[in-house]
């Protein structure tokens, strides 16, 4: 195997062509858990420098070699700078302008709403969740589960759903405070529990939030009620 040295240095026209030239740009601008930058990160912008010395490849060859050429990264690269990041890898590889408009605000405040009865009937069915801190690490835990399940392929894992979800829980919670100060001291005394695990408090918790979840998704609002 043949060793290059410093991929900022090497010139895809000096190199023999080869049929096939896979590589992953560093992640860390682009990862979940990093400081998603994207593309423009110093590390990450390396990808820059592997499609140069693919195009000067196929510059000196007439664009014959290479005729594959396959990227890999994490999960996050999809979403990074509002997705334009992506749209830049693709436009790269096609070497035409992609489509990709971005993100409508409609789908920030569907997060957000999407968490509100969680944060809301906690506090409402469950003494232990009286303080805020309690249920915004209950929301934000619950919204990271969501995030690594789409991880594997269900979906696409956005930190910003993490932070409008959790935001969503704290709004929720808020909701109850200010509606608790109306509510008879004897109904909350009644739908209150110590036990987690009462059943007709989970029920009445699991049907009313999948409910209001249901009515909060994109599909429901764009294509059920016409909203654009």
């Amino acid at each position: 195997m043949a060793h290059l040295g410093d991929i900022t240095k090497v010139d895809g026209g000096k190199i023999p062509p080869v049929h096939v030239i896979t590589f992953g740009s560093p992640c860390q601008n682009l990862s979940l858990i990093g400081n998603r930058s994207g593309l423009a990160g110093a590390k990450s912008s390396l990808f820059y420098q592997a499609f140069r010395i693919i195009q000067e490849m196929r510059d000196a060859t007439d664009n014959l070699y290479p005729a594959i050429a396959v990227w890999e990264n994490v999960m996050g690269a999809f979403s990074t700078n509002d997705r334009m990041d992506f749209r830049a890898v693709l436009s790269a590889f096609s070497d035409t302008e992609v489509p990709m408009p971005p993100s409508r605000t409609i789908d920030t405040i569907l997060n957000i709403i999407l968490f509100v009865p969680l944060g809301f009937f906690l506090p409402l069915l469950y003494k232990k969740y009286h303080h805020m801190k309690t249920v915004a690490l209950t929301g934000f835990l619950f919204s990271l589960a969501v995030e690594i399940v789409q991880m594997f392929g269900w979906g696409s894992s956005d930190i910003n759903d993490l932070m409008t979800n959790t935001a969503g829980a704290c709004i929720g919670f808020l909701v109850y405070c200010l509606l608790s100060r109306i509510l008879p001291a004897n109904l909350k005394k009644q739908l209150q529990s110590s036990r987690v695990n009462a059943v007709a408090e989970v029920l009445l918790f699991a049907i009313c939030t999948f409910a209001i979840m249901v009515t909060a998704q994109t599909w429901f609002v764009h294509d059920v009620l016409n909203v654009p």
